[in-house]
């Protein structure tokens, strides 16, 4: 359990990310946060911003329309949680649920902005709405199970954004984005699976395969391709590009 005293007014990054904090204790004079749950999470004082939840909390995590944004590193290695509901939330903080490697879903709003590892080595296997988003923070989506994603036209994508996404079968990128050094990249050191054939009665011979799930990739008018933007993706079978696209 942690206590804040009246006097305490700033909570910093990051500050109980990892730590074993089951219930938070608010003194009563203190003006700056407020406490949720019984005791599980920490809020701003306007009940806006959603800055540390504890690691007590498994399964779902649900709030109402009224949390507007989730601080940086506020889930960040909770391994218990399995699906986020926060309808009203428009901004993700760095690292927010980075490391939450059993979140399998997602439901938030119109996201307006996403931090630098935000759902980074979470299991999310859909991604939150692009819509309104004009950039993707670092590695923000790096080693989650995403099947597919659609960038669209004119966003900025951050370096590694998608890295090792193993489960990535289909990428579309509309016109005039920029996208960022190995953001859909993939470890060509790691991606094998272990394979065996018999070659005669008794006798096997051990092998190992490539695996690249990227089979279908558009991309459209001038778009900006950084470097290794597609490293690894050695299974493509259909490949759509547009007109003035650069690679880098």
């Amino acid at each position: 359990s942690v206590n804040l005293g009246k006097d305490v007014a700033v909570i910093g990054e990051y500050a109980f990310a990892g730590a074993p904090v089951e219930t938070f204790a608010l003194d009563a004079a203190n003006t700056a946060f407020k406490v949720g749950g019984n005791g599980q999470y920490l809020l701003s004082n306007d009940g806006k911003q959603l800055l540390v939840v504890s690691s007590a909390v498994k399964g779902e995590f649900k709030l109402d329309g009224s949390v507007t944004s989730v601080a940086a590193g506020a889930f960040s290695g909770n391994t218990g949680l399995t699906s986020i509901s926060l309808p009203g939330v428009t901004s993700v903080g760095e690292h927010a649920f980075a490391g939450c490697s059993h979140l399998k879903s997602v439901t938030l709003g119109d996201l307006t902005e996403i931090g630098a590892y935000a759902f980074a080595n979470t299991a999310i296997t859909e991604a939150p709405s692009f819509a309104s988003l004009k950039a993707i923070g670092e590695a923000a989506f790096m080693g989650t199970k995403l099947t597919s994603v659609t960038i669209p036209d004119g966003m900025t994508v951050g370096n590694r954004a998608f890295y090792e996404c193993k489960a990535l079968a289909s990428v579309t990128i509309g016109k005039d984005a920029v996208i960022g050094n190995a953001a859909f990249a993939l470890n060509s050191n790691s991606n094998y699976e272990r394979a065996n054939e018999e070659i005669s009665k008794g006798d096997l011979i051990y092998y190992f395969i490539y695996t690249s799930p990227l089979t279908n990739l558009t991309i459209g008018d001038n778009v900006t391709l950084g470097r290794e933007a597609f490293m690894g993706a050695a299974k493509l079978e259909t490949l759509t590009l547009g007109d003035n696209v650069t690679v880098g």
